[in-house]
């Protein structure tokens, strides 16, 4: 029994803690990278910078742009973040992806060369 039980455990809660372990890789990626809070802060201001303008027409259409501006700049720094995370994200993916598929074959493979390596 001894020799079946680490069989037993790979194809049954080898999978499993395989699957946990992924989630929560995946999920400490997207708090790393705090992705609903920059999706929620979208088109905030950057840094919270905000003018105010004063009485005069010119001041407030300075304060206007420099608002503007200010969103503009905490957008595109945002954007750039999500993208990475949606790279890492993805790759995550498809890492997580190819071990689920190599993971089945690891064991008989692993068999299979010990027996090729007797063998030949």
């Amino acid at each position: 029994m001894l020799g079946v039980e680490p069989f037993l455990w790979w194809y049954q809660d080898g999978w499993r803690q395989l699957l946990r372990r992924s989630r929560r890789f995946m999920q400490t990626v997207i708090a790393v990278f705090s992705v609903s809070t920059l999706l929620r802060t979208l088109f905030s201001p950057w840094r919270q910078i905000i003018s105010y303008r004063d009485d005069s027409f010119g001041s407030g259409m300075r304060a206007a742009l420099d608002n503007l501006i200010s969103r503009f700049v905490g957008l595109s720094v945002r954007v750039i973040v999500l993208v990475a995370a949606a790279v890492i994200i993805t790759l995550v993916g498809l890492g997580t992806l190819l071990v689920l598929i190599a993971w089945p074959l690891l064991p008989v493979t692993a068999v299979g060369l010990i027996v090729w390596g007797v063998v030949g």
